[in-house]
């Protein structure tokens, strides 16, 4: 608690209109909360054959969230259950990784190659992939891996919660509008 009043734990948040906004097929609002004081780098231009944008990590050398030059975003959370170290790979290289796939169809295939048989590899994890031809959500547990298609609409995630539960209140409404004025959409 912070001056007498409970907070609850960071949360790692990711909100996903897919489909929703005419000639904007991916709109991703994104924070990062785990730890305020980790140092990082502000978003930067990472050459190479398939170019990308995206914030570093200071302290692992990843990133959270990124965007390449085919229109891919993709985006990752933390899960509870396993603790970071030294033994596990740091989720934002996966990130920096998949950030290079020329597309998400190939993404996909990669990301699914990569994560068979990876039980000691990383903590546990949420990783959004979204482009104007395809999302899905990787869910990674104690190395047990779920790929999960997206349908067009508003997706959430969490660090604490399943793909989209519970269901924010303030975008409950039909695809681009809000019971809340201001936020994702609404007049």
């Amino acid at each position: 608690p912070r001056r007498g009043i409970d907070c609850p734990p960071p949360m790692c948040l990711l909100a996903l209109r897919w489909k929703t906004v005419p000639g904007v097929p991916v709109v991703l609002a994104a924070n990062r909360d785990e730890s305020l004081a980790r140092p990082f780098d502000p978003p930067r231009l990472h050459p190479g054959p398939v170019p990308f944008v995206a914030p570093v990590d200071r302290a692992a050398g990843g990133s959270w969230v990124g965007l390449n030059a085919a229109g891919l975003v993709v985006a990752v959370t933390n899960r509870p259950g396993r603790e970071t170290g030294a033994s596990f790979r740091s989720r934002g290289l996966l990130v920096l990784d998949a950030l290079r796939a020329p597309g998400i169809d190939r993404l996909r295939e990669a990301l699914e190659r990569h994560l068979r048989g990876q039980e000691a590899s990383y903590a546990n994890f949420h990783l959004l992939a979204a482009a104007a031809d395809g999302a899905f959500v990787v869910r990674y547990h104690h190395g047990w891996t779920e790929v999960t298609d997206l349908t067009e609409g508003d997706h959430f995630l969490t660090n604490e919660d399943e793909l989209d539960e519970p269901r924010p209140p303030s975008v409950a409404g039909t695809p681009g509008e809000s019971s809340v004025p201001g936020v994702l959409g609404a007049a």
